[in-house]
């Protein structure tokens, strides 16, 4: 049931991944290795990163070795189910419930997600705990020293869980941490880069892009997120180049097609700017900022009745938001009607106490 309930959520999200990105005989390979490598990392947690990038393919070694661990201990597991049951029903449950996190279902693009294993692990504990308990009364192993070796290992487990909770302060943190214990992480780099265009550190963060695009010179988001950046800086030209090829790679994507439309506007190139805001409206006919943008552009061209409709469209899915109703109001003054748009500055400077802009148009409207 918990399978079923993650797939569809994640399928309404969009982050399910198409068989034409991933085939099955990728995938198939990558969920044998995962089980190997989340049993590496259970016994030795060290290395440990967010994300994992997915590598396509797995090297036929690695593939056949961890094909014949999950084989063999799931022999064993049968084999000797009466003599050991523990083994039977730890190792199973950690088969089992680790079957949403090896990749058949593709979430996202990592290869595995080591950080979702708190409830498989518990068949690998169930192992160590009632093995631990059989070798101890099978070779009279004093109690004591099963207290010792038990503590050690919690104390050990304790200092290592408290440090790999100081990787995940933020996301800078996290990322870099990532980048130095792993290679070729396209992700990472484009995550840490997002961060840090957050924090206004632009050419930082476009190294991480172009970086991430060396080894993936074909990821959309990457593309998308080094225009922003370019955006940032009003480099509207290459801003313009790397959403485009986005939208080359990945079609149809409403965020990127927003703000193309809003670099064009900004290169006073408003048809354009048009097509590509109506466009993401067809894809997400609920997406407020295309409506705010494709109003503003349409106020420019003095289409002063589309630009309403479109505020108004934006304000009721964002109701909230001062900017809108200012703009609102600008529109409807155009049209004559300053009874509404006194309204509508009104409830702008109530959302916005003492904006001095929108004191200035209420004045100018003796209001």
């Amino acid at each position: 049931i918990s399978c079923v309930v993650t797939f569809i959520a994640q399928q309404k999200g969009g982050a399910v991944v198409k068989l034409v990105r991933i085939p099955m005989t990728g995938r198939i390979e990558n969920a044998f290795v995962s089980y190997a490598r989340y049993l590496d990392k259970t016994l030795w947690p060290a290395s440990l990163a967010n994300p994992y990038p997915h590598p396509g393919h797995w090297e036929f070694p690695l593939v056949i070795y961890s094909v014949a661990l999950v084989a063999g201990l799931s022999a064993i597991a049968v084999l000797f189910a009466r003599r050991f049951p523990f083994f039977f029903t730890g190792w199973f449950w950690f088969a089992g419930t680790l079957v949403p996190v090896i990749g058949l279902v593709q979430v996202g693009i990592q290869s595995m997600a080591d950080r979702y294993t708190y409830v498989p692990l518990i068949g690998l504990f169930i192992i160590f705990v009632w093995g631990l308990a059989e070798t101890g009364m099978s070779r009279h192993v004093p109690k004591t020293l099963i207290a010792v070796l038990t503590a050690t290992v919690l104390v050990v487990s304790a200092l290592r869980t408290r440090n790999q909770l100081s990787y995940w302060q933020n996301n800078e943190t996290l990322f870099r941490h990532t980048l130095a214990v792993t290679e070729n992480n396209y992700l990472a780099y484009n995550n840490l880069g997002i961060w840090l265009s957050k924090k206004g550190q632009i050419a930082e963060a476009m190294d991480c892009f172009h970086k991430s695009l060396q080894i993936n010179p074909d990821n959309s988001d990457v593309l998308y997120n080094l225009g922003n950046a370019f955006a940032k800086l009003g480099n509207w030209d290459e801003a313009i180049n790397n959403y485009q090829r986005a939208l080359q790679i990945t079609p149809n994507q409403p965020d990127v097609l927003d703000n193309l439309g809003f670099a064009l506007a900004a290169k006073k190139q408003f048809a354009d700017a048009v097509v590509c805001f109506e466009a993401a409206l067809k894809l997400n006919p609920d997406y407020a900022d295309a409506h705010n943008n494709l109003a503003t552009v349409l106020f420019i061209q003095k289409r002063f009745n589309e630009a309403v409709r479109h505020f108004r469209e934006a304000l009721r899915i964002t109701p909230g938001n001062p900017q809108i109703y200012s703009n609102l109001g600008d529109a409807l003054v155009k049209q004559g009607q300053t009874t509404e748009a006194v309204r509508c500055y009104q409830e702008a400077l109530r959302l916005k106490p003492g904006d001095p802009q929108i004191r200035a148009k209420l004045q100018a409207l003796g209001a």
